[in-house]
């Protein structure tokens, strides 16, 4: 029986380090057996589990977008019963790994860099590019597979390579052609103070079924953050439709969020929208990341299968087809 847990670098970037994606079906057994002895207080029998070692597995979160450097951040899974700790996590960083990324025509080598090893204005760019508070690092120096040789196209495909000593990694992914934003727009959100607004889009959805899609908000200095209840988003009930929504502001996943004003945006505020299409094996990785994070990953939660396309390993290689637009909410 085996517990673990595996970290992706959007934990850093979007979930502040704070959230682990767990596999939970043999802690539920554990769960219940607890259960089972708290009904039952007149039974003292002792249970000891022998858990066997975990078999190491590499998590993947890399991703190539229209226009920008492609990034591979390497990382191992763990134990839950191992205890997490910084140092623990900081050890999670897989280095010296052969990073490879083809466009079909030529091979690009990506190079490993740490935060640690950066000048203070190059740490800066960095971390924005990677969408990173450096506060959120909590003294991690985090470490990513990088290449300014190559940038996202539009309709390529890019295969990934991770070879270690004791891996070999390889998944597929497609930069889809993007979607164009009509308009955004905002309206009064009824609610105090009056200066909260409801932020709008529209855009017109291609008439081909099997469309999908992942959104980020950033406003003013803020990074970009996912949609914090889901971020990603199919075309089954609006394919081939011009499409009006109403659009939630993101958060990072250690938000403390307000219901009373979640989701909205202030007069004043200066909002990026990025909206990006995403194929298939891309939408059920964030998909099942997101149900996941949203049941709280706990003993008595439903257990979420983490969809990959990693073959031999573990996370996601992703393409982004993105597109931004700004609004200034007068």
């Amino acid at each position: 029986m085996e517990l673990q847990v595996l970290m992706t670098a959007d934990d850093f970037k979007c979930r502040c380090k704070s959230r682990f994606i767990g596999t939970w079906r043999s802690f539920r057994y554990v769960a219940m057996t607890a259960l089972v002895g708290l009904l039952l207080p007149s039974c003292e029998t002792d249970i000891t589990l022998d858990l066997p070692p975990q078999e190491e597995k590499l998590v993947v979160e890399g991703h190539i977008e229209t226009g920008t450097f492609p990034y591979v951040v390497l990382t191992k899974n763990f134990s839950l019963f191992t205890g997490v700790d910084p140092e623990q996590v900081q050890n999670l960083f897989v280095h010296d790994a052969a990073v490879i990324v083809s466009d079909g025509q030529n091979d690009f080598e990506l190079t490993e860099f740490c935060i640690s090893t950066l000048s203070e204005p190059l740490k800066t760019m960095v971390l924005d590019y990677l969408g990173i508070n450096e506060e959120d690092l909590a003294g991690l120096d985090f470490c990513a597979y990088v290449t300014l040789s190559l940038t996202g196209e539009e309709g390529k495909v890019y295969r990934l390579t991770v070879q270690t000593a004791d891996h070999h990694l390889q998944a597929l992914t497609a930069v889809p052609h993007n979607v164009k934003i009509d308009s955004l727009w905002s309206i009064p959100a009824n609610v105090m103070p009056d200066s909260l607004r409801v932020l709008w889009m529209q855009f017109r959805e291609p008439d081909t079924f099997g469309n999908y899609y992942r959104y980020w908000t950033k406003a003013n200095n803020e990074p970009f953050y996912p949609g914090y209840f889901g971020s990603v988003l199919d075309d089954q009930f609006f394919n081939g439709e011009i499409f009006s929504f109403n659009l939630d502001r993101g958060y990072p996943g250690n938000a403390s969020i307000d219901f009373e004003t979640y989701g909205l945006f202030g007069v004043g505020d200066t909002i990026i929208v990025k909206i990006a299409m995403i194929d298939k094996a891309h939408y059920d990785f964030w998909r099942t990341v997101e149900q996941q994070y949203l049941s709280g990953g706990g003993p008595f939660s439903t257990p979420t299968y983490i969809r990959s396309n990693v073959n031999g390993g573990l996370g996601i290689w992703g393409g982004y087809g993105a597109v931004y637009d700004t609004v200034v909410l007068k």
